[in-house]
């Protein structure tokens, strides 16, 4: 995707991206198992550094995120997940300030009803 911005009232749309590549693909390993891996770039979003000066605008770097989910189900209502993010551990801003966490794993089931 690439973005374009009109802000009337401020030089930039602040934290906003340019351009944002996010792909992904579904792999079923067998009928139940599933496994998504995703890669997500997103670049030229601009802040304001106000510990230098309200005038300071500055172009954070491009954001790198690669991600993969694991997704089994169980049966038609229950099933089990694992979300593996920031496999990298890239340590990259969205906001100015403000690095995302590091690596992070999330499980959990799910229930139907």
């Amino acid at each position: 995707d690439v973005f374009q911005y009109s802000a009337h009232r401020e030089k930039e749309a602040w934290h906003k991206p340019k351009y944002k590549i996010d792909a992904y693909v579904v792999i079923k390993a067998a009928d139940k198992l599933s496994i998504v891996p995703r890669f997500v770039m997103m670049g030229g979003m601009k802040a304001i550094d106000y510990q230098q000066s309200p005038d300071k605008v500055v172009t954070l770097p491009t954001a790198l995120d690669l991600s993969a989910s694991v997704e089994y189900n169980i049966n038609e209502k229950a099933g089990a997940f694992v979300k593996f993010n920031n496999l990298l551990n890239s340590d990259y801003s969205l906001y100015y300030h403000y690095p995302v966490r590091g690596f992070q794993v999330l499980a959990g089931v799910t229930w139907k009803f």
